[in-house]
């Protein structure tokens, strides 16, 4: 069995043995099977539909709840859930007093503070689905708590699970969630109007596929300042007109590509 107790005052302890899992997602998902597999034992996993509940409660060897009051009480609560929901499911808690925690990159630990003085974000920072595995060791974890004893607790707790935890206040946090959006969420996208404009020219997507690992793994040893490619950053005006012209019939894309190469072209005339 998988648990951690740490000693808060001489008159009080504080510990994570058993866990209810508020969220059926991908997060949810992802860490609640890596929290499984190192013994931590998950009572009930809540989602609102049962139809997500169930596969994800089986897996954990929990049982699925769809009303929040049915939370039973136990050591700790991980709201792995959308953002704006977690306020309405922390006012709909049934008690109070016990350890609560989301995962969430842009919302304050203390949205927790009316129900409990033990609180905190174990936020990680990677893009999840479940239909791919993803090796949860690797991915960092940012970390926050309301007290040093909670935070010693959860950095033990989250090793357990991840080689890269590190503790963040909730502006530095948002700042990386930022960051991320526009790593990962942004180049998605990027990737997506890339398979639209093929698809409308009959082109498979799959072409850009090898070029895209490729761009990947530059920045795994390098600055993607420092690796730029593509015509904006060589000034190429030539090339850049029959790119426009070939989007004349998407507007939308022409404006996304002039924006996009324009802050190419300023940010590597600074540099």
């Amino acid at each position: 069995m998988f648990y951690l107790l740490v000693s808060l005052k001489p008159t009080r302890s504080i510990m994570i043995n058993k866990l209810v899992l508020i969220g059926a997602g991908n997060v949810a998902t992802h860490i609640g099977q890596a929290l499984y597999n190192q013994g931590v034992d998950i009572v009930q996993v809540y989602s609102r539909s049962l139809r997500s509940a169930k596969p994800l409660s089986k897996q954990l060897k929990a049982e699925p709840i769809t009303d929040i009051s049915q939370v039973q009480q136990v050591d700790a609560y991980l709201f792995a859930v959308k953002d704006d929901v977690i306020p309405e499911l922390i006012a709909a808690f049934p008690f109070s007093g016990r350890i609560m925690l989301h995962t969430a990159g842009s919302v304050d630990m203390e949205v927790f503070s009316a129900k409990t003085s033990d609180y905190g974000v174990v936020y990680p920072l990677q893009t999840f689905s479940k239909q791919r595995s993803v090796d949860i060791s690797e991915v960092p974890f940012c970390l926050e708590a309301s007290n040093s004893d909670l935070a010693k607790l959860l950095e033990v707790w989250l090793r357990k699970i991840s080689s890269s935890v590190q503790f963040l206040n909730k502006e530095q946090r948002a700042s990386v969630h930022l960051a991320a959006v526009f790593a990962c969420n942004f180049s998605n996208y990027m990737y997506t109007v890339a398979e639209d404009f093929l698809r409308h020219r009959q082109l498979n997507f799959s072409l850009l596929r090898p070029l895209i690992s490729e761009t990947a793994r530059k920045v795994t040893h390098h600055l993607p300042s420092q690796v730029q490619t593509g015509p904006a950053i060589r000034a190429d005006e030539k090339i850049m007109a029959k790119h426009l012209q070939l989007l004349t019939n998407a507007p939308e894309w022409q404006n996304l590509y002039r924006f996009v190469s324009d802050s190419i072209e300023k940010r590597h005339k600074k540099s």
